[in-house]
């Protein structure tokens, strides 16, 4: 548990260092109450803000893994106050920390961040690694095959989608699984007409996940998307969306957190309660759903060990279960085994498996046109 961990070494590094400043670096987010858990649960993947206010001693924290922006100050139990970092992704900013020392110990903190893309390019770091980036230019740009028409991830929030569907393809294909389940992992990714190189496959699958089968039931299967979905979807009538969106029209949550299925026929119905909105009707093919039932299911390996909560929030597994009921284990990434696929075909043309919809279809039609324009166009959101 990070709180105990950190109230330990605090002591420790007191004792032995007596520093004039501490700071803590934690590869861990910044919401406590992210996937289901909340400020009590016992070893929190996200407890930078309760080490902060339940641990003495920290005077910058410095973290970094949910990909966005926090420049806070928290009060720690003596009443100290806590900085407390977060750069985002993809080194667009910089968390840049001044620390202030004066006679007495004293010592003060603020934090900044800082958006390097509005500076300068350093030549001699241009030069030096110059040629390390052609290799990466070259290898980006290799042709894989080609595709007959665009798809986009945009369209995986609003019904079944050709590219999310395209991901269930290769995970079912590559897993001989009975069901699938995936995520788009960017939320506005683009792959046009044409050839398709390595850095499309990026813009398909960004992370370098790879495919576990596991045993599931019926029920439990409902119960992750029941709890998928609850990530993503609101009530029309007391919001006026069907997605859970902000003001500036962006998603509460982490669009790589909003799975689908595949390999069964099911619907959505955001008017009703959590655990009421998932009705599976069918497999494939066309066999009924059983509750009862046990099915082999592909997932890729950050929700294997339990990332997002799907299958441990969600459904109530343990990470222990969940490696008893293994079935195969990963061999190969995601995003190799879509180019496997790509090159052997030569030429492929995705298709919506169109096995999920929201419904009652009249009634959330207008919703989510108003959505897919405030979705695409990130405007302010308004109310229906």
């Amino acid at each position: 548990d990070m709180v105990e961990s950190a109230r330990k070494w605090i002591s420790i590094i007191k004792k032995k260092e007596n520093p004039d400043a501490i700071i803590g670096l934690f590869h861990s987010g910044y919401d406590y109450n992210y996937a289901g858990e909340d400020k009590d649960t016992y070893k929190n993947e996200n407890a930078p803000v309760l080490v902060a206010e339940r641990v003495d001693g920290f005077n910058l924290i410095l973290i970094g893994h949910d990909h966005q922006q926090f420049n806070e100050i928290h009060k720690s139990p003596d009443g100290s106050e806590v900085v407390i970092l977060d750069a985002s992704t993809a080194a667009n900013y910089v968390g840049h920390a001044i620390l202030s020392f004066s006679e007495g110990g004293k010592v003060s903190c603020r934090g900044e961040l800082v958006d390097v893309r509005s500076k300068g390019l350093c030549q001699s770091f241009e030069k030096h690694f110059g040629m390390r980036l052609e290799t990466v230019k070259k290898y980006a740009s290799a042709v894989v095959g080609k595709i007959t028409e665009p798809i986009s991830s945009s369209d995986a929030f609003f019904g079944s989608s050709a590219f999310v569907d395209f991901i269930h393809t290769a995970m079912l294909e590559y897993s001989d699984a009975d069901i699938s389940f995936a995520a788009p992992l960017m939320s506005n990714a683009v792959i046009s007409e044409g050839e398709l190189t390595i850095g499309d496959m990026f813009s398909l699958y960004r992370y370098e996940n790879s495919v576990n089968v596991i045993r599931m039931r019926g029920e439990e299967i409902k119960k992750y998307l029941e709890y998928s979905y609850d990530l993503w979807i609101s009530n029309p009538d007391s919001t006026g969306h069907i997605l859970k969106l902000n003001p500036n029209g962006k998603l509460t949550n982490n669009f790589y957190n909003f799975d689908s299925a595949a390999g069964i026929n099911y619907t959505v119905n955001p008017y009703k309660p959590y655990g009421e909105r998932i009705e599976i009707s069918t497999l494939y093919n066309d066999e009924p759903f059983s509750l009862s039932a046990e099915y082999k299911v592909a997932v890729n390996s950050y929700r294997y060990c339990g990332g997002g909560g799907h299958l441990t929030t969600g459904v109530g597994l343990t990470r222990e279960e969940i490696k008893k009921r293994t079935i195969a284990s990963p061999r190969k990434d995601l995003r190799g085994v879509a180019i496997d696929i790509i090159t052997r075909e030569g030429s492929i043309s995705p298709r919506a498996y169109n096995n999920w919809q929201f419904v009652p279809s009249e009634k959330v039609s207008r919703y989510i046109l108003n959505d897919e324009k405030l979705f695409n166009s990130g405007s302010a959101a308004r109310k229906l």
